[in-house]
């Protein structure tokens, strides 16, 4: 087995390989330990990241649109869309209707692991089986020449990435979008599936059912979706790619993605906010491994200083979402979904900023080692403070006690001196006389 250097771990990790050779670095991390401990080492993160460091490298779809199309019975002139982490996506016309949709392929094909396929199926199966307005609607699933698909309405109008250029969007619309898609995805956690990928290019757009909004989201692309009933029966391939940098929550990004909760979909639902109230991501790094380390360690930036003027109650909502501690956010998509419509309904809303100390607690998380050593030096400056503070008021007392002393010493002399002088007056009265 040929090892990877360490200049081409560098070069993947930075984002600088091309996508086929990213690809082949990433298969051989997968299969070698001894590589993985290299990447641990030089970048102190878990080695089960590089799946994530991998899926920003998408291919450009362009570049590869005269390759041949796959072929699924009933359904023909293939064309191809674009690729994620791990799937295909091809624009198709299905032959009886003569409508277009779009099918999804396992990235890899037929020669994906049985690992791999079955839990590919499993996924897209409990995706299909959400029924809700705002998620883009599975028609079918199977399975063709070993290649597991499945096939979704299309819908042209393109994704909510398509339409951001940097350029946010009103508070009330910006509220009103997400909480469309809170609605979507709470419907998905009571169905017991966990979508693992929530971002603007994953949020489709279909004609506006709502005055306030210029379209329907729907949230599509469930390829990443976790299904909590699947679990049992087909555990989640290693080397399966899971959510993008900028959107994923902390336990996520860092090794845990098989573990995740709802929690880390509401995280993403707070970071597709963000975006729309500022036009960015909360964490945006050079590369995907300076993006992950600031979803570690780094707090997003209020909203508010970004696009001053922004609703104080609609950015505690946004950063209530966002912290670091699952615990800490939303418990399901639904209370998210409440504090969105209170606040479009000018009612206070549940949430409540995070004050000093909140902050001084997330900051010692965040640096322990700079915490423990300004505990310490506080510690130090409070034992002298009242080393000195007894000190002093020693002296003080030590002073007022000589100060009497002094007066007593003081009151003496002059009752001594008027001794004196009685007694010299007294004398010289017995002389005149």
């Amino acid at each position: 087995m040929t090892h990877s250097t360490e200049a081409e771990l560098r070069l993947l990790l930075d984002g600088r390989l091309t996508t086929e050779r990213a690809e082949t670095v990433a298969a051989h991390l997968d299969a070698c330990e001894d590589c993985r401990g290299v990447v641990e080492r030089m970048t102190e993160v878990s080695g089960s990241l590089w799946g994530t460091l991998v899926v920003t490298a998408d291919r450009d779809p362009a570049s590869s649109s005269t390759e041949e199309g796959p072929t699924i019975a009933g359904y023909e002139d293939f064309r191809l869309l674009g690729r994620g982490g791990c799937g295909v996506v091809y624009l198709a016309t299905e032959s009886a209707s003569g409508r277009l949709v779009a099918v999804k392929f396992l990235r890899g094909g037929a020669t994906a692991s049985p690992q791999e396929r079955a839990w590919f199926l499993d996924e897209a199966r409990a995706a299909a089986n959400l029924r809700h307005p705002n998620i883009v609607t599975v028609l079918a699933v199977g399975e063709e020449r070993g290649q597991p698909y499945y096939i979704m309405e299309h819908l042209p109008a393109g994704s909510l990435a398509d339409r951001l250029d940097g350029a946010p969007l009103n508070p009330a619309e910006a509220a009103a979008l997400v909480l469309e898609i809170a609605r979507a995805i709470q419907h998905a956690h009571e169905s017991g599936v966990i979508h693992r990928d929530l971002k603007p290019g994953n949020i489709l757009l279909d004609a506006p059912t709502r005055l306030e909004l210029p379209w329907t989201p729907k949230v599509g692309d469930f390829g990443m979706a976790k299904s909590t009933e699947s679990r049992a029966r087909t555990a989640t391939p290693g080397q399966a790619i899971f959510g993008t940098p900028g959107y994923m929550a902390p336990e996520q990004a860092f090794g845990r993605s098989r573990d995740v909760r709802p929690a880390a979909d509401v995280y993403a639902l707070g970071a597709i906010l963000y975006e729309l109230l500022t036009g960015r991501p909360p964490f945006q790094g050079g590369t995907a491994y300076e993006t992950l380390l600031l979803v570690r360690d780094g707090e997003p930036l209020p909203p508010g200083r970004i696009r001053p003027g922004l609703p104080r109650d609609l950015e505690t909502v946004c950063l209530k979402c966002l912290e670091k501690e699952p615990g800490r956010r939303y418990a399901s998509a639904a209370r998210l979904a409440d504090d969105l419509e209170a606040f479009r309904a000018g009612r206070p809303v549940a949430a409540r900023p995070v004050g000093r100390l909140g902050r001084l607690e997330r900051w010692a998380r965040r640096e322990p080692a700079v915490a423990g050593l300004s505990a310490a030096t506080l510690l130090l400056v409070a034992s002298l403070f009242v080393v000195v503070t007894i000190a002093w008021r020693r002296a003080v007392t030590q002073r007022i006690e000589l100060a009497g002393m002094v007066k007593k010493a003081e009151d003496r002399s002059e009752k001594l001196l008027e001794a004196l002088v009685f007694s010299g007056e007294a004398a010289s009265k017995l002389f005149l006389n």
